[in-house]
């Protein structure tokens, strides 16, 4: 885990075959504009469906990140686990 204090902030619109509504989407977004209200650097990584060009799971690499934070539920299935499994070293 780096040293430094990064956020990484994902949710179902993340995942590449996950279902993205506007809640979501909005929910991420706010995460991140409360981590940056409080000088908390922070990614948001999103399907490369949603948004081409973005960040993706695919590259953001856990290393890089100290925190995890996933927003909107549920919190379970084979993508989650994924999830958990791959940032394993965050917070």
């Amino acid at each position: 885990m780096t040293a430094q204090r990064r956020v990484l902030v994902v949710g179902w619109p993340s995942f590449l075959h996950g279902e993205a509504t506007a809640g979501d989407v909005l929910a991420m977004e706010a995460v991140r504009q409360v981590l940056a209200a409080a000088a908390i650097p922070a990614e948001l990584a999103w399907s490369p469906v949603l948004r081409p060009g973005d960040r993706t799971l695919a590259d953001a690499a856990p290393q890089r990140y100290s925190d995890l934070v996933f927003c909107c539920g549920p919190l379970h299935g084979p993508q989650f686990a994924d999830l958990h499994r791959r940032y394993a070293g965050c917070r």
